[in-house]
């Protein structure tokens, strides 16, 4: 069995939930990665305070973490300190998309898209579609992408 195969099996393990990191509301967040000679250890760099977390993102030009999940969107510094909070009882984070500048997060829910002015704070545009399975932005960011399970939508945002 080859090296990078048995990293690969590792590194599935953990991401289908065979790790013992904790489920219940206050979450290990595991982010720094050390690769051995055989293996992958994931260590825990801080913990959550609020809610599941359900998606990660880094940002595209800075050193800065999104954490989406039950509690909305939260985005840390490279030395993990809060600098922004998005909040909306409506929005479980389910998938993170940051624009390609860096100003905008698109979030994924189950029934639609929320678009949030990361430097402001607020909720720019709500795209109403169906159940929502991944998101990305174009590289020039006038559109973004989603997939459904079945399908693929392409939204313009200009």
């Amino acid at each position: 069995m080859s090296r990078s195969f048995l990293v690969l099996i590792i590194v599935a393990a953990i991401f289908i939930g065979l790790s013992p990191l904790p489920t219940h509301a206050k979450h290990t967040c595991t982010c720094d990665l050390t690769i051995g000679t055989n293996i992958v250890s994931l260590q825990p760099s801080f913990t959550l305070q609020l809610g599941t977390a359900e998606s990660v993102a880094w940002h595209p030009t800075e050193e800065k973490l999104a954490v989406g999940g039950s509690y909305g969107v939260t985005i840390y510094d490279s030395s993990f300190n809060v600098i922004h909070e998005l909040r909306n009882p409506r929005i479980n984070s389910l998938y993170l998309a940051w624009s390609p500048d860096g100003s905008q997060i698109a979030v994924g829910s189950p029934s639609f898209i929320a678009i949030w002015n990361v430097d402001s704070e607020s909720l720019d545009q709500m795209i109403y579609t169906d159940f929502v399975r991944s998101i990305t932005w174009s590289p020039g960011g006038q559109y973004i992408a989603a997939i459904d399970g079945d399908s693929i939508g392409i939204v313009d945002l200009s």
